[in-house]
């Protein structure tokens, strides 16, 4: 009878503490290509997003355009995202495209708007009523029964005016269902001549900026309100107040609940804290501020010097820090940021856009069109461009070396 006992198997000795540090040693060399891969891609994106933020586009192609029916007189901005387009006959708030949200009629000799997150405000200068509405629409309409001569809106939809009745200015806070919070009078005898207003996002701090007539120079005091608790014990409700010899502060603006930011002949002052604010930095600023603009990250002034006939435009952060600065060489109707931060400077013929590294990235004239206002798109080189009776969704497309 067959051996059927016989042993076919051969024990083998296994080193699993050498297999496994195979397995980590090839795991790691995976990893590390992997990272290497990785790497090289991030920066070949880094290198194409850089090398499109240094260049200079001076040409565009029109992708898609879409008709529009605006009065000469239409001026328009952002408002939550959207399009908000306003005259003397009324608003309209519009998607990029043209469709109609809403529109808001009333008659008007001089508009006075003032915006705030996702609401706006308008008023006639000089007359009584305040509209007050936000993306949904009307939301009320304020009488004041004094003539209007500056507003300022909350994010909800309270409202602050400077206002005029015979030779006495008076200040109130409404809110949009057009009840009176708080009225007080500046009497010119003893505080001066109103310059400016303005109302923190949450309508609760008020900055006025007073010209002293009365000294024999030119002289300001910024007045601070608080109309919430810390203000309740004060006289009118004044929490703080900064005084500046031969100074004339002709500008203020919020940029959040607590940060207030004056504009004045000699430099830019910053006051921050609640529930008083208090004069945090001043920038100095020798040459004459021609105009400001701003968004809720950074602010910036356009200088001239008229004997040099220079001009320079300069941005900060909000906290003061210098961004960029960088001269101007067209003449322009407006200047303001756009959604992505960069600068726009235009008139109806002429279109210059500045990154915050202070790269001119377009500059274009427009010959047989009127440029009424620009919009950036997603994408680093997709704007839009709002010309007389049409919108066109652009590219940019070719360019020069950037110049700075």
């Amino acid at each position: 009878m067959a051996d059927t006992n016989t042993n076919y198997l051969t024990k083998v000795e296994m080193d699993w503490e050498e297999i496994d540090r195979k397995v980590k040693l090839h795991r790691k060399k995976q990893l590390r290509r992997l990272a290497i891969i990785a790497a090289c891609c991030v920066a070949g994106f880094a290198a194409l997003y850089i090398g499109s933020q240094l260049k200079t586009y001076n040409k565009y192609k029109v992708i898609n355009s879409v008709e529009r029916t605006d009065t000469d007189a239409a001026r328009f901005m952002l408002l939550d995202g959207k399009l908000l387009k306003y005259s003397n006959d009324g608003a309209f708030y519009t998607t990029a495209g043209n469709e109609l949200i809403w529109n808001q009629t009333f008659e008007m000799q001089k508009p006075i708007v003032a915006t705030c997150e996702g609401y706006v405000a308008f008023a006639d200068e000089n007359e009584q009523e305040i509209y007050v509405l936000n993306t949904d629409g009307s939301q009320g309409i304020i009488d004041t029964n004094m003539q209007i001569q500056k507003i300022a809106v909350a994010r909800q939809g309270t409202v602050a005016a400077l206002m005029k009745n015979k030779d006495v200015n008076y200040i109130a806070l409404y809110n949009k269902d057009g009840e009176c919070l708080a009225e007080g009078a500046l009497h010119m005898e003893n505080s001066g001549y109103p310059m400016d207003i303005t109302l923190t996002s949450d309508g609760k701090k008020l900055g006025v900026s007073v010209l002293d007539v009365n000294s024999g120079s030119t002289n300001t005091t910024v007045y601070f309100y608080n109309f919430d608790t810390a203000g309740q014990n004060e006289i009118d409700n004044i929490v703080n107040k900064c005084a500046y010899k031969d100074t004339v502060m002709a500008q203020l603006i919020c940029t959040n609940e607590n940060r207030i930011i004056g504009f004045a002949d000699n430099g830019i002052y910053i006051y921050d804290g609640s529930p008083k604010p208090e004069e945090k930095k001043v920038i100095p600023v020798s040459a004459e501020i021609k105009s400001v603009f701003y968004d809720d990250s950074y602010f910036g002034i356009v200088t001239g010097d008229e004997k040099e006939k220079t001009r320079r435009i300069t941005v900060y952060d909000m906290g003061g820090s210098e961004k960029m600065s960088e001269n101007l060489d067209i003449s322009y109707d407006r200047i303001y940021f756009l959604e992505n931060h960069e600068i726009c400077i235009q008139s109806s013929e002429q279109c210059e856009i500045f990154t915050l590294h202070g790269v001119k990235k377009f500059q274009s004239s427009f010959e047989g069109k009127k440029l009424q206002y620009v919009m950036s798109r997603n994408g680093v080189r997709n704007y839009l461009f709002l010309v007389e009776g049409e919108t066109e969704q652009i590219r940019c497309r070719f360019f020069s070396s950037a110049r700075k």
